[in-house]
């Protein structure tokens, strides 16, 4: 596992609707914004990403290379919530779910748990020093409860609320 795990919350999307928000680009603003961050990522790092499209943008604005050099990963996706709403109750949807409040609203979801393993799962994976990894608030999230670097209840919710689009937050392991 990675000793360093530099972690970039994907600046923010083009909301559509009509798309999957898998396949959702980064906004004008968002481009902008990762593009702040650029040269504050070590360049011998292992650079990976979600598969989401936002998220391998992200990190290709904010360490300067070709989306093709960035090791896409499964692990690093956002919590599976199928069949989610396009709805105004989002954010307090996902909020009740990252405080580990679960309701009817969450019956196909990942648990924070589950989601929290995942990530771990592909840090495990990767054998290097040190690694850049573009992902999603939720997931970020359930993995920084996992390890113990967010406190679990309304501290995770207060955590994840405040995450900007992008965000760049450094774990050191031991």
């Amino acid at each position: 596992m990675p000793r360093t795990v530099i972690i970039i919350r994907h600046a923010a999307p083009a909301v559509r609707p009509d798309r999957s928000p898998e396949s959702w680009p980064l906004s004008a603003a968002g481009r902008r914004a990762a593009g702040r961050l650029r040269g504050q990522v070590p360049s011998v790092a292992l650079l990976a990403s979600s598969r989401e499209l936002k998220a391998v943008q992200t990190v290709s604005l904010v360490a300067g290379v070709a989306p093709a050099a960035i090791h896409q990963d499964d692990h690093f996706g956002e919590v599976h919530r199928p069949d989610e709403p396009f709805d105004d109750d989002h954010r307090a949807r996902r909020r009740a779910w990252v405080e580990e409040r679960r309701d009817e609203r969450h019956t196909s979801w990942e648990t924070p748990q589950e989601a929290g393993r995942r990530f771990q799962e592909g840090l495990d994976n990767l054998d290097v020093e040190t690694i850049v990894v573009g992902t999603h608030g939720m997931v970020l999230t359930a993995w920084l409860m996992t390890i113990g670097y967010v406190a679990r209840g309304a501290s995770a919710g207060d955590f994840w609320e405040r995450l900007p689009f992008p965000d760049l937050l450094v774990v050191s392991r031991p």
